[in-house]
């Protein structure tokens, strides 16, 4: 409300069709990152992760896993042997730990029995480059 008034002020004063014009002006510029960042719901099951309601993975038949290379909303890709892909930064998944849980499972048993291309941010994300003992 502040910025509304300074602007008011610089520009010969405060009245109400200055705020409307200024608000109307505003409300999609602040509205629109919100809108286009949302978040879409993760699901999983064995074999099975789910994102929104139309991307999907089988786990248990990844060809590839591959981790982002920057440290800070660092996103997870999935692709099936089928060539479906879900795509979910790694604070969701990790957020709910039973989905990380069945993910991080369905992943090592897909890299165990699939030869899965795992890249070095995902290694290292998943705990495949610590001794065995230090799991």
């Amino acid at each position: 409300m502040t910025t509304v008034f300074v602007i008011g002020v610089l520009t010969g004063g405060v009245d109400l069709p200055r705020v409307t014009v200024f608000w109307v002006v505003m409300l999609p510029l602040i509205l629109l990152p919100l809108l286009t960042t949302r978040n879409k719901r993760l699901s999983a099951g064995a074999g099975w992760l789910r994102q929104g309601g139309e991307d999907f993975v089988a786990t248990r038949a990844l060809v590839s896993v591959e981790a982002s290379e920057q440290e800070t909303n660092r996103t997870l890709k999935l692709v099936d042997s089928a060539g479906r892909e879900v795509s979910a930064r790694l604070d969701h998944i990790r957020g709910n730990p039973a989905l990380w849980q069945v993910v991080h499972s369905d992943i090592m048993r897909s890299a165990q029995f699939n030869g899965t291309a795992i890249n070095r941010p995902a290694r290292t994300v998943l705990g495949l480059d610590r001794p065995t003992w230090s799991r």
